[in-house]
């Protein structure tokens, strides 16, 4: 009696901090997912403003080129600042390629946290399998006690029924 006690004491700790595991599980789950809307639309307004940016200079900067072109031919003083708007061009040519090489890298991250986010339902799903198989566990205690009261009770009938049988004869 004292053991079923126990292990009745025991599944009603394991049961609140199982409870007390999968709400503070939930609560994780939020905020990771919550964090993640976060920065994933922190970083497509970065990566949109900078598209933007970038395609804005490059534009204004394909304009300067041009207007200085012209002049070039009215007067040959501007071409160092042709020089130099050439070298800002470049420059932002290499910003375009880092960007690029940043927005896969986002991508990888996406797909990591996707992954993560797997791996988080399968964790669920298998706490929530070992928690039937305890659950079966003490199923299983408590049919093996009452099976051996039951034995024990077969045989003491089995007892008197050889006392009977003796005291008859």
């Amino acid at each position: 009696k004292e053991e079923n006690e126990q292990l009745s004491q025991e599944l009603r700790r394991s049961q609140s901090n199982e409870a007390r595991v999968c709400f503070q599980l939930q609560e994780v789950q939020a905020k990771h997912r919550s964090v993640v809307l976060k920065t994933e639309s922190t970083l497509l307004d970065q990566i949109s403003d900078l598209r933007s940016n970038h395609s804005a200079e490059v534009t204004a900067l394909q304009q300067n080129i041009d207007e200085l072109l012209s002049e070039r031919q009215q007067n040959k003083t501007h071409k160092e600042e042709i020089l130099q708007l050439r070298d800002k061009l470049e420059l932002s040519r290499q910003s375009n390629r880092k960007l690029s090489a940043t927005e896969d890298q986002y991508q990888k991250c996406r797909n990591k946290l996707n992954n993560l986010l797997d791996v988080e339902q399968e964790l669920k799903r298998e706490e929530e399998a070992h928690a039937k198989c305890i659950e079966q566990c003490f199923a299983y205690k408590n049919e093996l006690k009452s099976l051996r009261q039951i034995k024990q009770q077969a045989e003491e009938y089995k007892s008197n029924f050889a006392n009977a049988e003796v005291r008859l004869m």
